[in-house]
């Protein structure tokens, strides 16, 4: 049970770690989006030595 709990830490740190690694750059901070209205979200990814898969979500 220790060893699930200490997996699930470091799992979450990593996650924090990788966030900051991006930036949205659109839409843009105070862009206003109407209900309905379709957009795209830009990520910009620091550069990195490591491999890591990028995914999408499309609702």
């Amino acid at each position: 049970m220790h060893f699930v709990k200490t997996l699930l830490y470091l799992a979450t740190l990593l996650g924090f770690v990788m966030a900051q690694t991006m930036q949205f750059l659109s839409p843009t901070a105070g862009s206003t989006l109407a209900p309905g209205q379709n957009f795209t979200i830009e990520l910009k990814v620091a550069d990195s030595l490591t491999n890591f898969d990028i995914g999408a979500v499309v609702i």
